[in-house]
């Protein structure tokens, strides 16, 4: 995965600064708000993450049935919204369920990409498939030769095949295409490896949604208060990284041999974010109670 976030930083550099800005301090405020205040504003986040969801699904109608964009957007977005709203109990288990899936099943894909090794491919399928003659081979190698991001096959992927598999076209070693369609070609580069491991993927997958969904249940207040920090800590911690990247900064390549340290500050966040949101909480509620017994 960090090869792919290497590639992702070289199009963030190649892409307008003022855009590459603009999303990390978006995303720096929208995770500072979820970090420090997710728990007290529960009710403004199910309906934020339920207006997301209705927009998304309402692009979809609207491409799919030839609708104006906006207009469904907004009736979808605003309909998402109320109801995540009115059922909030059920928000909070689907979200507890959701990012404890993904954190599962995020770990075990780091953990796959970890054991491919050039040595590994050689005897991959992949491998076999794209090496059928002394020629291709040749081809392969004065590809790579021209790539400085390193042979694609190390991940189990042809580079031709990202190339059809998205509208961008690697050449040199370079990506070719709108900013959208270089991010699809670098993350698709992971669906060989997806789909090689994919029982094991689902497998952890479903065991961290069970796990997630006994421990909200169990108690809410809790996970609900580590999730939003985590959530936020991870937006903060990717938006000031953006933000540093458009200044033309390699931020992520200088942070290479430094993971300890950033995976530090990631835990120090979240236990942060989580601790505040509890006290805050908790200090809000006994406030709302002092009233209503002054009212009495």
């Amino acid at each position: 995965m960090n090869e792919q976030l290497l590639k992702i930083e070289k199009i963030l550099l190649e892409s307008s600064a003022s855009h590459v800005l603009l999303a990390g301090v978006i995303m720096i405020i929208l995770g500072a708000f979820l970090w420090l205040g997710g728990l007290k504003y529960l009710k403004v986040v199910s309906g934020m993450l339920g207006g997301a969801t209705g927009a998304m699904l309402g692009s979809i109608i609207a491409a799919s049935f030839s609708l104006h964009l906006m207009g469904t957007i907004a009736i979808t977005a605003a309909v998402f919204a109320i109801g995540a709203i009115l059922l909030q109990q059920l928000i909070i288990l689907l979200i507890a369920t959701v990012i404890f899936g993904m954190i599962f099943g995020g770990g075990y894909m780091e953990y796959a990409i970890g054991k491919v090794t050039p040595q590994d491919d050689n005897n991959t399928k992949v491998s076999s498939q794209y090496d059928n003659s002394n020629d291709q081979q040749t081809s392969d190698n004065a590809f790579h030769a021209d790539n400085p991001f390193g042979n694609m096959k190390n991940f189990g992927v042809n580079p031709e095949t990202v190339s059809k598999t998205s509208n961008a076209v690697v050449k040199t070693g370079e990506y070719v295409g709108t900013f959208y369609e270089k991010i699809k070609a670098v993350l698709s580069e992971l669906t060989p490896t997806m789909s090689n491991n994919a029982g094991y993927l689902i497998m952890w997958c479903v065991l961290g949604a069970i796990v997630g969904l006994v421990l909200a249940k169990l108690l809410k207040t809790l996970v609900m208060a580590l999730c939003c920090s985590i959530v936020g800590s991870t937006s903060v911690v990717a938006g000031l990284i953006i933000a540093i990247i458009s200044k033309g900064n390699q931020l992520w390549t200088n942070l290479q041999g430094h993971s300890r340290v950033l995976t530090m500050v990631f835990i120090s966040m979240v236990l942060f974010g989580w601790l505040f949101q509890i006290l805050t909480s908790r200090k809000s509620n006994n406030t709302l109670s002092s009233d209503k017994s002054d009212k009495e």
